[in-house]
């Protein structure tokens, strides 16, 4: 039914990548079908998720992007008209509001690559003050002589390990559940040729790792961290990202919605996320 019905726009359109994160023992898919003379209309996709009681989008809290698959605000109606229980619909596009009235949350920040041509040309659209400075932070990380390692297997453990150790509690990976659906993830990335997991090593000791996946010429940094020490090598970390888009000729880096802080320094362009939920925490 999703491959049928969900245009493959992005990752998150990928069923493999949404499925990574299913349970059974922890999940219950609730796919909502709306179907008009025998032919399948729209699709809400989404799972009940036991322990909170709560429905959500189907691939949980790292999925965003998400859409009713459907051009009909008839349809869209009736799909979200069709729900009960506890539900938390959110990181919805855009492009939904046309269809029924949402409630806006956070943004995502995306760069579009395509509109500048390449690396060099984006970041001259920077102030000369903000050019002197990354250079100036990304010459002394250099001087500590960075090994960069592009899809290194044993980097997801410092990657878990490195992001866990700076957003504590607060990190997705925190999660036992969530560590298992990531791992899935990534291999799922990998068997599918769009695994862009990169690390940066200094004096033998990993100390900034991230994980990017391409699809359809759409480079989406999901998740990872850098640690404290030593300063601004997040910055490096950035930019091999870029420069590993550029070289894959994608139009769009997508960095999402969490830390929106620095992103906004980095001039990336704010997109509104909206959400659909009946319920407050």
């Amino acid at each position: 039914m999703w491959r049928a019905m969900v245009d493959d726009r992005d990752m998150f359109d990928v069923w493999e990548y949404r499925a990574a994160f299913f349970e059974a023992e922890h999940l219950t898919p609730h796919f909502i079908v709306a179907s008009e003379d025998g032919v399948d209309i729209g699709l809400l996709a989404l799972w009940h998720r036991k322990a909170e009681d709560w429905l959500e989008f189907f691939g949980g809290e790292l999925m965003e992007h998400n859409r009713f698959q459907t051009t009909r605000r008839d349809v869209a109606s009736a799909l979200l008209g069709a729900l009960f229980g506890r539900y938390w619909l959110n990181y919805i596009e855009t492009s939904e509001t046309e269809l029924v009235a949402l409630t806006q949350e956070d943004a995502s920040y995306a760069l579009d690559l395509s509109s500048f041509g390449s690396v060099d040309a984006y970041l001259a659209s920077f102030s000369g003050k903000h050019r002197k400075n990354l250079r100036r932070d990304l010459d002394a990380i250099q001087g500590l002589g960075p090994l960069v390692y592009l899809n290194r297997e044993r980097d997801v453990d410092a990657l878990i390990e490195i992001t866990n150790e700076r957003f504590g509690s607060g990190s997705f990976l925190a999660n036992p559940l969530f560590v298992k659906g990531f791992r899935k993830l990534v291999d799922a990335a990998r068997r599918r040729g769009e695994l862009h997991l990169i690390s940066i090593e200094i004096g033998e000791k990993v100390v900034a790792t991230q994980l990017a996946i391409e699809h359809r010429n759409v480079y989406t940094v999901l998740i990872g961290a850098a640690l404290s020490s030593p300063l601004n090598v997040g910055k490096r970390l950035i930019m091999e990202h870029l420069h590993n888009a550029d070289r894959l000729a994608c139009r769009t880096v997508d960095f999402l919605s969490t830390e929106p802080g620095w992103k906004k320094l980095w001039n990336l362009t704010p997109t509104p996320n909206y959400e659909h939920c009946n319920f407050s925490d």
